[in-house]
């Protein structure tokens, strides 16, 4: 039997409500899999930007490291100083979930503790 229209928009209200409410679970912290590479050595591997939520392809000499798939020839858009990486875009996926969990976990937790403060000043009156 054919769903009406407005059994087809509760349908995905539904499906929208379940995959908020899937998405509210904890994952375990990833840790970086590709060390800073030793001299003369560059490595490639993948790293998150919890600010914009993306991740992105790496390189790592043990001095200097940057985005992208491969070193620029002439050392351009290098930040100093070598970096750890994950070795998949998966890993790097997975440890920006657990890194983005955790701010609303703290904002959470602060509003929590004052809840309490409130209820231990209700009491003390």
């Amino acid at each position: 039997m054919a769903m009406t229209k407005a059994e087809r928009a509760r349908m995905a209200e539904l499906e929208t409500a379940l995959r908020e409410a899937l998405a509210l679970r904890w994952t375990g912290p990833v840790e970086k899999d590709v060390q800073i590479p030793a001299s003369g050595i560059t490595t490639s591997g993948f790293v998150f930007n919890a600010y914009n939520a993306s991740v992105s392809p790496a390189w790592s000499k043990t001095v200097a490291h940057g985005i992208g798939r491969a070193q620029p020839e002439n050392g351009s858009g290098a930040s100093q100083n070598g970096i750890a990486m994950f070795s998949t875009r998966l890993l790097a996926l997975r440890g920006l979930r657990h890194e983005l969990e955790r701010e609303p976990a703290r904002r959470l937790a602060a509003i929590d503790a004052q809840i309490e403060a409130e209820l231990d000043n209700e009491v003390a009156r």
